[in-house]
């Protein structure tokens, strides 16, 4: 039986593993939300599901959010951060724009709003399916 890529199978015991596990990237949208994004990006960070890239765009905050993930990004080499100072909160304008945000795969590529949290299975439970949170 061949076993294609995050499908699982059974093993001696009777448990389940994943076979190989799939990169998943994270896009998290920041304007102004330095009162929201620590909670947002630690349950980004302590998910379960640990193939994680966290794409922080930072869209020309002004209270200190951009700081604030460049903070992070020291702390988790998961996360990396982009800066942008012309679109002013207009993060899907910035990304059709001139982004050089990485080559990812639209199945395993989620956007959560910079305000919005996650449960720590959230990611396991919604790998293979587009994920909006907004």
């Amino acid at each position: 039986m061949e076993i294609q890529a995050g499908e699982t199978k059974g093993n001696e015991s009777g448990s389940y593993q994943e076979e190989e596990k799939a990169m998943i990237s994270i896009i998290v949208p920041v304007y102004n939300s330095k009162r929201y994004l620590p909670r947002c990006i630690e349950s980004i960070c302590g998910q379960i599901y640990r193939e994680l890239e966290i794409i922080l765009v930072d869209d020309g905050s002004m209270d200190g959010s951009g700081e604030l993930c460049e903070a992070y990004a020291k702390k988790d080499p998961r996360i990396l951060v982009l800066r942008s100072t012309r679109m002013r909160g207009s993060f899907f304008a910035y990304a059709s724009h001139s982004s050089p945000l990485p080559s990812m795969e639209p199945s395993s590529t989620r956007i959560i709003s910079s305000s919005r949290y996650i449960c720590p299975q959230m990611l396991s439970m919604h790998r293979g399916r587009y994920l909006l949170l907004l």
